[in-house]
């Protein structure tokens, strides 16, 4: 689709069609990617008691070679959501774990 869009003449109806086609794929794709990290962020918090996640430093990962890597696992977005599936009162705890702050024997 992209390169459908990208030899359309600008401003012609075609070209306003296609560019509609494309955003309903990345909207899909958006879509797919939210509702798997909801999914698996409420399973993880339903099936265990405590939840411990290493705290990341994502946009320092997203300027590395791993950028894409990090970008398509959807760190941020799964991290926001397990705290805020993590919520509500039912003795359920989540919580950052910063890796620079334990030493290993």
């Amino acid at each position: 689709m992209h390169r459908a869009l990208s030899r359309k003449a600008k401003r012609s109806n075609n070209r306003a069609k296609t560019r509609r086609k494309v955003a309903r794929q990345h909207a899909k794709v958006a879509d797919a990617r939210r509702e798997f990290c909801h999914q698996l962020s409420t399973q993880i918090i339903r099936e265990n008691p405590t939840v411990v996640v290493e705290d990341l430093a994502v946009s320092g990962l997203a300027r590395t070679r791993l950028a894409t890597s990090v970008h398509d696992a959807g760190w941020s977005a799964f991290t926001g959501m397990r705290r805020s599936t993590s919520w509500p009162p039912d003795g359920r705890h989540s919580t950052g774990w910063r890796a620079h702050a334990v030493s290993v024997p």
